[in-house]
């Protein structure tokens, strides 16, 4: 499989440019408390930037723009996180610009770059950062293989596989999916996150499926009634969970995930929900992090985003998109991941929602993938 170029012009260079190398920095595993992955963050922001300047907008368009990058800003105020300014940053610069061609890009950069750096740390050749846990008696190691954290290395292999799935999946035949599932096994053998492995092999297995002729009608049936209540499903969940957490045995019965729900009933009962988020938030329950650290305000519009997104792609009939929102909402219940771009990488058709506009509706009629 090869990459076809097409014809760019400054400003999409500009864009590919921050997009790279923001791929380039999570796909050598920094995180955002990393000195140099900061600098980079940066640096990608000042290229998006840039790109947006030499951009022409109409008058509604520009008023978004403004909007959207002014929330982004407030939240990094407030919560002292600049993940969200970095998606809205990525979002509002990417008017005239085919997401489909930058999740292609996507896909080959962090691909690379993850199979290289888990094989060198798999090798020995770079750091391990192996970690110990006391579980049931015994005593039980997990690798990050460059990635910090175990949990963090399956969830770049999560997104690794989404992106394979959403640009190749007119391709894949039997087999490749096939390796996909042997290939999670490999790393989950390293890894041991429970969550990220079931979580990309429920991802494989249901693209799969929905690649059969008449299993894929049936599912088709299925997923576009739910899919646009997804992200707003999984959130109440988390929620009513949390609050039930200490009234219902069962859930402090779930080993090592019921450590979450313990962790976001204390970030609830010791916040307040605030407009533009709060400094020190600290829970790995996604939804309930995304909620109280960046503030209710784009909690909101980032459901009511979703819901429109799926409404629109349940109209054009793409289930291994719905299929990936889906199994991201899922996810991001016990990974704080769902507001990150370079993490929950369907994000990027928000930009195609911004700027739905004719002429960019034909622009992405004519750049559909090969």
């Amino acid at each position: 499989m090869k990459i076809k170029f097409r014809s760019i012009n400054i400003a999409e260079i500009l864009f590919l440019l921050s997009w790279t190398i923001l791929m380039a920095g999570k796909g050598m595993g920094y995180s955002a408390t990393d000195i140099i992955y900061r600098n980079i963050s940066w640096a990608a922001i000042a290229f998006a930037l840039m790109k947006v300047l030499i951009t022409q907008y109409d008058r509604h368009e520009l008023i978004a723009c403004i909007l959207l990058n002014l929330l982004g800003i407030l939240v990094w105020i407030f919560s002292g996180g600049t993940t969200v300014l970095m998606t809205m940053v990525i979002i509002t610069s990417m008017k005239g610009v085919d997401y489909k061609y930058v999740f292609k890009i996507s896909l080959w950069i962090r691909g690379f770059m993850f199979v290289v750096r888990t094989s060198l740390a798999i090798m020995g050749i770079l750091d391990d950062q192996h970690m110990s846990f006391y579980l049931n008696g015994g005593i039980r190691i997990r690798y990050a293989l460059g990635f910090g954290h175990p949990n963090a290395t399956h969830f770049n292999l999560f997104v690794v596989v989404v992106l394979c799935v959403l640009v190749y999946h007119y391709k894949l035949k039997t087999y490749h999916y096939l390796a996909l599932f042997l290939y999670n096994i490999y790393i989950f053998r390293y890894t041991d996150s429970r969550a990220g492995f079931l979580m990309t092999a429920l991802f494989i297995g249901v693209s799969f499926l929905a690649s059969r002729k008449y299993i894929g009608k049936f599912m088709w049936d299925v997923v576009a009634r739910v899919a646009n209540k997804a992200f707003i499903v999984t959130s109440a969940a988390s929620i009513i969970v949390s609050v039930l957490f200490w009234k219902v045995d069962i859930l402090r019965s779930w080993g090592t995930f019921s450590s979450r729900f313990g962790t976001a009933i204390y970030v609830m009962e010791n916040n307040l929900v605030n407009l533009f988020g709060t400094r020190g938030i600290s829970t790995d329950l996604g939804m309930v992090y995304f909620m109280y650290a960046d503030g209710i305000l784009f909690f909101m519009l980032f459901m009511l985003g979703y819901y429109i997104l799926l409404k629109k792609y349940t109209k054009q009939s793409d289930i291994y998109f719905l299929l990936a929102c889906c199994c991201y909402a899922v996810y991001c219940l016990s990974e704080a991941y769902a507001d990150s771009i370079l993490m929950n990488v369907t994000l990027l058709a928000f930009g195609q929602l911004l700027y739905c506009s004719q002429r960019d509706e034909e622009i992405g009629r004519q750049k559909r993938l090969p």
